[in-house]
């Protein structure tokens, strides 16, 4: 064989390895083929905890009085009743909303604007005592501006550790309209805490133009905080319940309040 023979039968030989995988050698050198290719395999992320949650499995306190209607021992927080006489037969209900705090220093809750009694009305109280034997004035309600149904009542005792929580839970904070609109999709689960209803939450309709949902309140829970769970348990605020009818509530924007009042929510950390 000659010596351009063997070479031409080494270089077919090598070639012949090379494409099965596996090594050659030439005059004694390794050669190595490219390693065949692993197959990729895509694993899929873990689904990403949801940010709000609903009410199960999350503890929320409340008392209710003779009448079924939230009240406080221990003096005003939100979700309780408000109430204010309306003649010798009876009185007007409504719903003590979130704790305010203004640029100022002042400290009051917040509640619906057509809860405001009217010119002549006695101040609105609530009550420390399931038959009312105990009666708790407010500060009279100041109407916080033209188109918008909110109110607040500026009084000392929103000062009160306690008034930072809804229902037990520490309120985290406010979420503005823009964060609202675009991070509250529909079906989001969404609480009320109403004096009437009590803490009840459902999933959001459409947060575009105003906040609705499914009607889930009472005559009576008008004013009540409108908020969002977090898996930590924590309330962040988006609204106060404006009012209802047989299928949709509705409630006000709370950010606007707050900029109206100069005011902040009070937090469980401020």
């Amino acid at each position: 064989m000659t010596t351009r023979t063997r070479l031409a039968a080494a270089a077919l030989a090598v070639a012949v390895t090379v494409a099965a995988g596996c090594s050659a050698t030439v005059d004694g050198r390794a050669l190595s083929a490219h390693p065949p290719k692993a197959a990729t395999v895509t694993v899929p992320s873990p689904a990403p905890a949801p940010r709000w949650v609903g009410l199960e499995g999350v503890p929320v306190t409340v008392q209710w009085d003779d009448y079924h209607e939230q009240f406080s021992a221990t003096g005003p927080v939100p979700g309780i009743k408000i109430t204010h006489a309306l003649d010798a037969a009876g009185g007007d209900m409504c719903t003590l909303g979130p704790a305010v705090r203004s640029s100022d220093g002042r400290t009051g809750f917040l509640t619906a604007g057509h809860c405001k009694p009217v010119a002549g009305d006695p101040a609105q109280n609530v009550y420390r005592t399931p038959t009312g034997s105990v009666i708790v004035p407010l500060a009279p309600t100041a109407a916080v501006g033209a188109g918008v149904d909110a109110a607040v009542l500026w009084t000392e005792t929103a000062a009160d550790p306690r008034a930072a929580s809804i229902a037990g839970l520490p309120v985290a904070g406010v979420m503005s309209e823009a964060e609202i609109r675009q991070g509250v999709p529909p079906g989001t689960p969404v609480c009320v805490d109403g004096a009437k209803s009590g803490v009840k939450c459902t999933r959001i309709i459409s947060a575009e133009d105003m906040i609705e949902f499914p009607e889930i309140t009472e005559h009576g829970d008008s004013g009540a905080p409108v908020f969002l769970i977090d898996a930590m348990h924590r309330a962040t605020l988006i609204g106060l319940v404006k009012g209802g009818d047989d299928t949709t509530t509705t409630a006000t924007y709370l950010a606007p309040v707050l900029a109206r009042l100069d005011a902040a929510i009070v937090t469980a950390t401020s």
